[in-house]
């Protein structure tokens, strides 16, 4: 097996990982598992991590920490210009909070069984990544991956505000309650929509005051919510979910729908499986945009898609 890099986040998991990757690297040791591993300091430096270790001759990566620092990772992989990105395998042992990217792929949350895994793997699987193209408030054009879910309106709202209050690791208790206490601090605004459908000439336009929105190559999001559950994360489309303007009174009463995937059936709700998707705003409102559970920008618009490369999964 080819030489592992770790990149660690030691206040991922509230501090957890911290506390535990000591321990954590000698059962690495004991497995017989080749590695090196660097810390990360601050926000996105799991990117740069990546993109030199890539540089230095790794092709095998993996997170320690939550969804987040998986993003950061993925990221610095799809930035380098060393190799494609596919030339490198992935895995995450995964400390979050949330670990809503491991519930698809099956990924042990116990370091054991992880170790277990990782070495007794045979073949690497792939899956999509998905793109964030937006311009800030001040016209400035970004781009940002992902390879969960990403979301705007009142998802990335709440996003938001849990960063703002200091809650970046919020488990999802505390994201459903954060969910509930900021619905009077939130009202939708008009979104143009532009929909690039698979198999259609024609591109579909709504326009419509949305409450949320989400665009996923994975299904769960928010600690084991499924808000896209048509995601297929190696099928090269986007699962979308849309809801239309909604009241205080209708969110409580659906509160089940957001676990067992059934929200899609409200009769407010849109879902399609699209190509690409434009987003504009159309209100002189900003637009709010989170990918992987990271509240990214402020914007005025923001196209997404999906990348010719795949991921390539270690386990």
């Amino acid at each position: 097996m080819d030489k592992t890099f770790f990149i660690v986040n030691p206040v991922g998991g509230k501090g957890k990982v911290s506390e535990l990757w000591p321990g954590v690297k000698e059962k690495l040791h004991r497995a017989g598992l080749a590695f090196e591993f660097a810390e990360t300091l601050k926000p996105m430096h799991a990117a740069k991590l990546a993109e030199e270790a890539v540089a230095s001759g790794f092709r095998q990566m993996v997170a320690v920490g939550g969804d987040g620092t998986l993003n950061e990772l993925v990221n610095g992989l799809m930035r380098q210009t060393v190799c494609t990105p596919d030339e490198v395998g992935v895995s995450i042992l995964p400390f979050g909070t949330g670990n809503d990217w491991v519930r698809t792929q099956h990924i042990p949350t116990k370091t054991d069984a992880w170790i277990e895994k990782f070495l007794s793997a045979k073949e690497a699987r792939t899956q999509d990544v998905g793109i964030a193209a937006y311009s800030d408030e001040t016209g400035t054009r970004h781009q940002r991956y992902f390879v969960n879910v990403a979301g705007m309106a009142y998802d990335a709202f709440v996003v938001r505000e849990i960063e703002t209050e200091g809650k970046k690791s919020a488990n999802s208790l505390l994201y459903l309650l954060m969910l509930f206490r900021l619905l009077r601090d939130y009202t939708p605004h008009l979104h143009r929509l532009e929909l690039t459908l698979p198999g259609e000439a024609e591109k579909r336009r709504i326009e419509k005051e949305i409450h949320t929105l989400n665009v996923g190559i994975c299904r769960y999001s928010g600690g084991g919510m499924q808000l896209v559950p048509h995601a297929d994360p190696d099928d090269g489309l986007l699962a979308l979910t849309l809801m239309e303007k909604l009241s205080k009174c209708e969110i409580i009463l659906r509160l089940r729908d957001l676990y067992t995937g059934k929200l899609i059936q409200h009769r407010k709700a849109i879902a399609e499986q699209v190509s690409s998707l434009k987003v504009e705003s159309g209100a002189h409102r900003p637009l709010l945009l989170e990918v992987d559970g990271e509240f990214v920008a402020s914007c005025t618009d923001v196209f997404f898609s999906v990348s010719d490369s795949k991921l390539k999964l270690l386990i």
